[in-house]
């Protein structure tokens, strides 16, 4: 099983909390997609709208918005760029 990077996840982490405002402290999960690949499900609420992002590394991402549905991103700035147009 391939294992999430610690300095990845605390990088990805730190641009979420500089650009994207939550309502309350992220939620951290280790977790384990059906394809037995690890990575860190941060949860989060910002202006009452629930959304999640599934870190696998520093260049792969599932984001999930309800009702949107799921969308997945190569880099790190796209991600956070998605993130802020939604949520700012």
């Amino acid at each position: 099983m391939r294992r999430v990077r610690e300095r990845d996840v605390l990088y990805v982490m730190q641009l979420l909390e500089e650009h994207i405002p939550v309502d309350q402290p992220h939620r951290l999960i280790v977790r384990i997609n059906e394809q037995g690949r690890q990575c860190i499900r941060c949860e989060a609420t910002t202006n009452g709208k629930d959304w999640l992002v599934d870190i696998y590394g520093k260049h792969f991402f599932y984001v999930s918005i309800p009702p949107r549905g799921a969308v997945t991103f190569d880099s790190v700035r796209s991600l956070v760029l998605f993130l802020k147009s939604i949520f700012t």
